[in-house]
């Protein structure tokens, strides 16, 4: 191996004795060897430490970070990744298991396509037992849609591997989330190049009930929603700046970036209907609220249900010439 890896694998975990081995095994088992592992010890108090001290003498691979205290998540990642040597940083949760094949596939990508800044796979959901319990599909055209983030994350943390300069650029995790910090990470990512999705199931991701995602899923959807929030902020400042902004024949000007944004991103996640599993129904509310969209909740409740159901009952075809000459007599398109 390179006395400079090119990829740096981060991970972290408080009290994992359960399938930490299983974990790194899976790592360790790359087709693609040319990597450092960078695992943060979270202040676990099972037999966590000794699994590592373990490791660490068997694999010079290996780098190990203790923190005396329990900090989270998030700080845990940001260590690791600080220390990171590699030109890509790829992820695995604890408990998860990455395919043989993982690595190599995921580098040839991103080797390929300099644009390309993240590169993510398909996943199992599997049990205590290493059981199949179902695939979850992601869904990506060949140009992700920004839109898409502020009602979903399409992703699994686990499965992502991204460029470090293209990270750093973005600003890294943001320590404030404790929940949802690769949604957040991602809209400021996607900003600095293009996203890719192979498709094919290259991780399996253990649906357990002692991980973060079980426990604290409302506050996952809370930390979304602020992610959600400042991106609609980000894209609405962009359409303003431009003064106009089209969506098919149709133009909204001025303010009204702020109104076309929204339903921009309302249409693609509907004619995208794989999204739909991974859609934050709650995430809705804060992203029509007034201060945002300068109407009240209700109507625009009452609007997104109105089109809605005329895309539904009549079609794209004739839904985008209503909806044209709709907007023009409104907004004077």
């Amino acid at each position: 191996m390179n006395s400079t890896p090119r990829v740096s694998l981060i991970m972290a975990v408080y009290n994992g004795e359960k399938h930490l081995e299983a974990s790194i095994d899976s790592l360790l088992g790359q087709s693609y060897g040319d990597f450092e592992v960078i695992i943060v010890n979270d202040g676990s108090h099972d037999k966590t430490p000794e699994i590592l001290k373990k490791y660490l003498q068997q694999d010079k691979r290996i780098i190990i970070i203790h923190n005396e205290n329990n900090l989270g998540l998030t700080p845990s990642l940001t260590k690791a990744t600080a220390q990171a040597k590699g030109e890509y940083l790829a992820r695995l949760d604890c408990g998860d298991l990455a395919h043989e094949t993982r690595l190599e596939k995921q580098i040839r990508i991103l080797d390929k396509n300099p644009e390309c800044v993240m590169c993510a796979t398909q996943v199992h959901k599997i049990d205590h037992q290493n059981q199949i319990i179902r695939t979850q599909k992601a869904y990506m055209k060949k140009s992700f849609s920004k839109e898409i983030l502020l009602f979903a994350n399409p992703f699994v943390h686990s499965t992502v591997v991204m460029r470090k300069e293209a990270y750093l650029k973005a600003g890294g995790y943001d320590d404030y989330f404790q929940c949802s910090q690769d949604h957040n990470l991602w809209t400021r990512l996607i900003f600095t190049g293009s996203f890719q999705l192979i498709d094919e199931v290259l991780v399996d991701s253990r649906q357990d009930t002692d991980g973060i995602s079980f426990k604290k899923a409302h506050k996952q959807t809370e930390f979304a929603a602020i992610s959600s929030t400042r991106l609609l902020e980000q894209l609405d400042s962009k359409a303003t700046n431009k003064r106009s902004f089209e969506f098919g024949p149709a133009k909204f000007k001025g303010e009204n970036a702020q109104y076309h944004t929204f339903f921009k991103a309302f249409f693609a996640l509907i004619m995208s209907p794989a999204h739909l599993e991974a859609t934050r129904i709650s995430m809705i509310r804060p992203l029509v609220s007034s201060h945002l969209l300068r109407k009240s909740f209700w109507y625009c409740s009452w609007e997104v249900l109105l089109k809605t159901s005329a895309f539904l009952l009549l079609g794209s075809h004739l839904y985008q010439k209503l909806f044209t000459v709709y907007s023009s007599k409104r907004y004077g398109a």
